[in-house]
């Protein structure tokens, strides 16, 4: 991509749009076009920002970690009565989390206290 080209592009992005074309060439003569294959993280959050980054062409996904984040290793209480391999384990029991997987369905694998019993369950069904 030339730099007019860059320019250009970026009368299309929001944040350039209302730079005049000189700014805007200005600014494209000092990014860098990178290319990522499928599924790169680019940044994860609390990574320390050192570029910004104007998706050209593509798509990206944005996935923000709350600040009461259960991770493994934390202590939950169950929300609701659960079933884990045809066993019913309820309401108030305590579990450990073993495994977070934001890529399942049900992303959270805990381990009930007590009888060892392993199951996934989904982000509301788990609390500090």
């Amino acid at each position: 991509m030339s730099v007019a080209e860059v320019g250009e592009f970026l009368c299309s992005v929001e944040l350039f749009a209302g730079l005049d074309d000189a700014e805007r060439e200005a600014i494209g003569r000092g990014m860098l076009l990178k290319t990522f294959s499928p599924n790169a993280v680019i940044f994860k959050q609390g990574d320390l920002g050192d570029a910004f980054y104007v998706i050209v062409s593509g798509t990206a996904n944005v996935m923000v970690r709350p600040s009461d984040f259960i991770k493994a290793g934390d202590e939950v209480k169950l929300q609701t009565d659960l079933s884990f391999a045809g066993n019913r384990v309820p309401m108030g029991t305590l579990a450990k989390v073993d495994t977070y997987n934001p890529s399942r369905d049900y992303p959270y694998t805990v381990r009930v206290q007590g009888t060892g019993q392993r199951g996934r369950v989904l982000p509301t069904e788990i609390a500090y």
